[in-house]
């Protein structure tokens, strides 16, 4: 084999990354506040539900991810983002017998956002790009995220803090980084999620939290025009509540009740 890389030629390489050559494996990004992760139990969980899917053999994730922290957080704040990967293969996406997974681990500064975008609101805008539809790897957090590449790309473009992504069935799916959660004909809706897209940690802990609150939902583009509020997450930006929604170059200015004011301060508190 002729391999050209880095600007210089090989005779051959041996392995290869999958999570390089196919998108061949997962992530966590968790939040960590004086070397405490947040809701560790749920990026485990989420992090072992996609090992146990792709048939990627590794540690348990709880461990996978303890450990990382236990090397990387030094009692700071910041963010750990766990790369999970099926290993090292040659050319080709069939694996003839287990590999051992690469598992990479790297600590940040926690991202600094503006904080008006909690407090007063956002500008949300539906974009053009499709959150792709794979039935069997919905939810998941794997590597495979370039339709969120695309659609983030749309946004320098754009006066939205964040943009909205629906598939070929043109049902609603999520934000670029985020997930949903809207109130429609007074009943707060957040996307199934059984064909495209992620199933973040925040969004879960709220549905565990208000199971006779919040309704899984198949959202089409047409409910859109009935939303009066909404609000998106994850488990960095907490609770961003949307006070304009663009649909189709029409915008909207929406409400933020005392309910959605009271979910913040109810993450706030649970990260104290």
């Amino acid at each position: 084999m002729r391999v050209w890389h880095q600007g210089q030629r090989q005779d051959a390489v041996q392995d290869w990354d999958r999570g390089v050559q196919f998108g061949d494996g997962l992530f966590e990004t968790v939040k960590v506040l004086k070397g405490q992760p947040v809701a560790l139990p749920y990026h485990a969980r989420r992090l072992q539900q996609g090992l146990d899917t792709l048939g990627i053999h590794a540690q348990p994730a709880l461990t996978l991810l303890q450990q990382a922290l236990a090397v990387l957080s030094d009692a700071e704040d910041g963010v750990l983002k766990l790369i999970v990967t099926r290993g090292n293969s040659a050319r080709g996406y069939r694996v003839a017998s287990p590999l051992q997974a690469n598992v990479t681990g790297f600590f940040s500064p926690l991202p600094e956002f503006d904080p008006a975008f909690n407090q007063q609101g956002i500008h949300l805008g539906v974009c053009q790009t499709q959150a792709a539809i794979q039935t069997q790897l919905a939810g998941l957090k794997h590597l495979n995220r370039l339709d969120s590449v695309l659609a983030s790309a749309e946004l320098q473009h754009t006066a939205w803090q964040e943009g909205l992504m629906l598939n070929a069935l043109d049902r609603v799916v999520e934000g670029t980084m985020s997930n949903v959660f809207m109130c429609i004909d007074d009943q707060w809706l957040t996307p199934e999620l059984c064909h495209s897209g992620v199933n973040g940690t925040v969004r879960q802990r709220l549905l565990d939290a208000h199971p006779k609150v919040f309704k899984l939902a198949d959202v089409t583009r047409q409910d859109l025009a009935r939303v009066s509020e909404m609000f998106m997450c994850n488990s960095l930006i907490e609770i961003w509540p949307v006070n304009q929604l663009t649909v189709d170059a029409h915008t909207r200015v929406l409400e933020i009740s005392s309910f959605v004011r009271g979910l913040q301060q109810q993450l706030d508190a649970s990260q104290q």
